[in-house]
């Protein structure tokens, strides 16, 4: 688990990162490494107060799948039981070489017990790569039993698919959760959102696939 502040995430810019690495002590001098974190500031730097978070170990060296970044706000009213979220906008997304795309759009579905039980969607973008939305959606639900899977997708040309595993006329770029049960960021978000009430909390995400 790492702690850092508000302040230490100001002073850096969009392109610091902070990685951890997990050693283990032999009985000779020697270590082993047991794995690596990577904690990109830039995408925290709307954050305004101290908080803790669980990274997740991976491989020394190992590099995540480049899917693309997301940045949405959030905001939550305890006493009205009310969700609003901005989704602003997406850049660097990335998709199969072979395919074409025509336009993006933002799915986000309302979580409970691992079951989407409300939907909804922006409007679509042509500015595929880096589209930007500014849209705003709202749900009632109880804080206790949030999560929220927000997606992008891309809409294919006609006729087009990504082979036998993607069929459709439409492509995940990738996808990011958030909520009490979520880890990393996502969790961090959700926290921070919980500790600002009636105030939007903004923060990038990497989309995962």
């Amino acid at each position: 688990m790492a702690t850092t502040s508000a302040a230490a995430v100001a002073a850096a810019t969009t392109n610091d990162s902070l990685n951890a690495t997990t050693k283990t002590l032999q009985q000779t001098p020697s270590t082993k490494t047991l794995g690596e974190a990577e904690l990109r500031l830039g995408d925290l730097l709307s954050l305004t107060q101290p908080f803790k978070i669980w990274l997740n170990l991976h491989e020394s060296n190992y590099k995540l799948p480049e899917c693309g970044d997301i940045l949405f706000s959030m905001s939550y009213l305890p006493t009205a039981e009310r969700l609003t979220v901005i989704i602003i906008k997406a850049r660097d997304l990335m998709w199969p070489a072979e395919i074409v795309v025509t336009e993006c759009f933002v799915k986000v579905h309302l979580m409970q017990n691992n079951k989407r039980v409300q939907k909804k969607k922006t409007s679509c973008k042509r500015d595929e790569r880096h589209p930007i939305f500014n849209e705003s959606m709202t749900f009632m639900v109880p804080a206790t039993s949030l999560q929220l899977r927000v997606s992008v997708i891309a809409n294919l040309s006609p006729g087009a698919s990504v082979g036998p595993t993607h069929p459709g006329s439409t492509y995940q770029v990738g996808h990011v959760t958030v909520g009490s049960k979520a880890s990393g960021t996502e969790l961090v978000h959700w926290n921070q959102t919980l500790n600002s009430l009636r105030k939007q909390t903004s923060m990038w995400h990497r989309l995962k696939k």
